[in-house]
This record gives C-alpha cells, structure tokens and sequence, in this order.
C-alpha cells in the first residue's frame, strides 16, 4: 500500500569531506545528490506523529552518521520546506523514526528496509522506504524517497568519492591538496577563464584550476559549463574564481621526464624527492582555467597551473626566492585561503559588448570568492546567471531595477559584508544615445554607493 503524499521535506545533500591527494571538484572532486521525504500519514485509528529523526549512517569514508530531526509542521501543505544536511556522496544506510511528543518511536523504518544499503551518487536519488509498527513487523505504509524537481542542486567541491561536481558551493578554506604544479604565459584575451581582464586582477600571481576530470581519457571535451558532476573538474565550473589559494613547493621528479604525456604516471612514487625549492611557497589568485587534453589536466584533480611570471615571486624563511631555476613541474601542496591582508570593498565593472539588453557585470577584490548574486528586479531578489562557467562575470536581467541593486554571496555562501547592498548605474562613459548605449571594452569600471 503507498500512502499518499500531503508535501515534501528537501534535503539538499552536498560534500564537506576532502581527500588530500591524486585522484575536485564544485570542483574536482564534488559529489551532491537531492531527494525529498513525502509525509507518512498513519490511517483510521493509529496516532500522528509530532516528529520525525532522520539517521543516515555512511557505510565508507571518515563520516559516519548524520542526524536530523523535523517536526510534523515541517510536512505540512502550502509549500516546500527545505532542510540541507551537508553529507558527501557514498554508500549509506536510511532510517526515519516518528514520535509522539514524549518521545515514543510510533512507527519507524521496517526491518527490511533498515538492512537495505543505498548507493547515493547520482544527482537525483530514489527509494521506497517501508515503514512499520515497532515490535510488530507490519507494514503500515511507505515514505517514498524521491528526487524534488523544486530544488536546486548546489554542490561543494572536493569529497573524498572523488566523482566530480556541476554547480553549487566551492571548496571551503582548510583542507590541503596534493598535486603537480606546471606554468603558462598569460591568460587569455580579453579575459581569463573567470571573466576577468588582467589588468583587473588583485594581483599576477593567479593560477588555473582543471575544468574536467577525466582519467585516461584525453579526447573528450567537456561542455562548459559542465551538466555532469562525474566529469567536472576543481574549476567547479567557475565557482572557485577569485579564490586566494596558497601554494608550497615540496618535492620534484627526478631521473624522470615530468611531462603531462598521457597514459602514464607523472611522476612515479620512487623518482619523488625534496625540491631543491622545498617549503618555498607563494599566495596567488585564481584567474584561469585549464581544459588540455595531457595527462596533468585529466589524470592530476588537483593539479595547478601557475602563471609563469609568478614563479620570480616565492618566498622561503622570510626571503625571496625565484623557484623558476631549475623548475621541473614539481610536486606541491595547496589549499584555499582567504585573501590576505585584505581590505576595502568589491570592485564592479561592465564586461564588454554591455548595451540596453546586454549587462554583464564583473566583481573583483573580493575576500572570499563569489557564489552567487542576487539583483533587484520589480521589487524582489532574484538570482542573476553567471556568464557561462566565467565565475566573476554575471549578466543581469534587462528587467532589473534602476539604478541597479546587487548582493554578492561568497565561497562559504556568507552574505558579502555582511549583505551590503550595491547600488549603481550604467557608466556614464558609455552611455552613446546613437547606439542605444553601448561599450565595447573588456572593462568599464563603475562607482557604486552602499544602500541603507
């Protein structure tokens, strides 16, 4: 018998663990699923139940058990409740208790589906969960555990299943990569892979961040932005821009040619030793993405590109070092960080070909990334779409408000100062009643004023 359904509870599951080491996500490495839990109504004479505790029990990885508890209200009709429980993806075990108000299990998960494992790493997942009278075995209905349309899938980057992540919640500050380090000239014109032009950057020392990840297989390109969690790479689609990351020099490859040649090891375990650069390390932003087809890009998750003229600028012992001399694509170790010394506010400019229907807005200096961006638009907040994977640039609606009205969200999906409201206009500079208003450089910078 399938009991039917009054509304659904969401719980958005996303990746919080990270393995150090080879192998990001959102983001080599992110791995996130959705699915709702429809509301168990107990018929004829049996009583309601006040609460319901989830308890999902990881079957491998460090973490173990994640406990939730929600009360009937939260099942009620007239919309959507979300609740988030931040989990990594994996094998787990599902079990839901309901309670009377004094804490009396009235019905809970059936023995047979208590023992029943579920392999959650897809976007989406699904089950029938039986649900029974404790200590009688019968059956007394089903909760059905199905993926909720309503919710938006919004991943962190880096779990320790290593099966990739589309789009959502980048990597927190913390946990430490392992990986190979190359070097490149530039990045791209007018911009790099975030959106941002060169001349915009906080600073040159910037890096690029894999798009995809995809071992062994060195022909496939992967659309960006990317749909399949499975195959995007630490980039996590353009959610790690503007991120400051932390770079340490460890170890270099030698008596082998590090090349990034495909279908073999970078570097075999016995040909690692200390660098000659060893412990030499350097604060540097994220600016670019790499999307080659060699064996750094798809085989190393966590490999980092690193602009060429930043390798002048390390610092060892309080001193300068140019880890240029004898570079070797050498081994290093990183992590995300805030920005250092930071201060002041965001920078906002127009991106290129902006015109009456067209506003693509660029933000930099920022102290922890950027997630997300709300605009005005006829009263309300909405969401305004990033600019492909470019994960600084986003286009706001036509319809929006002005002068115009933005929130920023950071890597921690924090409130940027707090929730300081942007208030700006288009640029003056640009403003050519002929075409509409219309600018075609890569950057237009705007002053904005905070309102109240």
């Amino acid at each position: 018998m399938k009991w039917q359904h009054a509304t659904f509870m969401s719980i958005m599951l996303a990746t919080i663990a990270c393995r150090t080491g080879g192998g990001p996500g959102p983001t080599g490495g992110s791995a996130v699923s959705s699915f709702s839990i429809s509301k168990f109504v107990p018929s004829g004479n049996d009583p309601a139940w006040t609460k319901m505790d989830a308890v999902i029990t990881r079957l491998d990885g460090d973490l173990k058990k994640i406990e939730q508890s929600f009360s009937a209200a939260d099942f009620q009709s007239g919309g959507v409740q979300n609740h988030t429980i931040v989990i990594p993806q994996g094998r787990y075990n599902i079990e839901l208790n309901y309670k009377s108000a004094d804490n009396t299990v009235l019905y809970a998960t059936c023995a047979s589906s208590k023992t029943k494992n579920y392999e959650i790493n897809t976007p989406t997942f699904q089950a029938d969960i039986a649900i029974c009278k404790p200590g009688t075995g019968n059956q007394v209905g089903t909760t059905t555990v199905t993926p909720n349309s309503s919710v938006t899938i919004t991943p962190r980057a880096g779990d320790d299943g290593g099966t990739g992540g589309a789009q959502g919640n980048p990597l927190p500050p913390g946990p430490s990569f392992t990986s190979f380090a190359t070097n490149f000239n530039a990045i791209g014109t007018p911009t790099g892979g975030c959106g941002v032009p060169e001349a915009q950057l906080d600073s040159l020392d910037y890096v690029a961040l894999n798009v995809q990840k995809t071992p062994n297989d060195y022909s496939t390109t992967a659309p960006r932005p990317n749909p399949d969690q499975a195959t995007t790479g630490i980039f996590a689609n353009g959610l790690n821009c503007g991120r400051w990351v932390h770079v340490t020099i460890t170890k270099d490859c030698h008596d082998f040619l590090n090349s990034g040649t495909t279908a073999q090891n970078l570097c075999p375990e016995n040909k690692l030793s200390p660098s000659v650069h060893a412990d030499a390390s350097l604060d540097m932003i994220v600016a670019d993405s790499c999307q080659d087809n060699n064996g750094w890009c798809r085989d190393d998750q966590y490999h980092l590109d690193l602009h060429t003229a930043s390798l002048t600028q390390f610092g060892k012992a309080g001193a300068a070092i140019d880890v240029s001399k004898d570079w070797s694509n050498p081994q290093i170790t990183w992590q995300f960080i805030k920005a250092p010394k930071y201060s002041g506010d965001i920078k906002i400019g127009f991106g290129a070909m902006w015109q009456k229907y067209y506003l693509p807005i660029i933000f930099t200096h920022l102290e922890n990334g950027l997630h997300g961006v709300e605009v005005k638009v006829n009263g309300a907040w909405q969401k305004a779409a990033m600019n492909g994977d470019n994960g600084q640039a986003y286009v706001l609606p036509n319809t929006a408000e002005v002068p115009f009205q933005v929130r920023l969200y950071d890597a921690d999906d924090k409130p940027v100062q707090g929730g300081r409201i942007y208030q700006f206009n288009l640029p003056s500079s640009c403003a050519k009643p002929v075409d509409g208003g219309k600018c075609d450089v890569a950057y237009t910078g705007v002053d904005y004023k905070v309102a109240p």
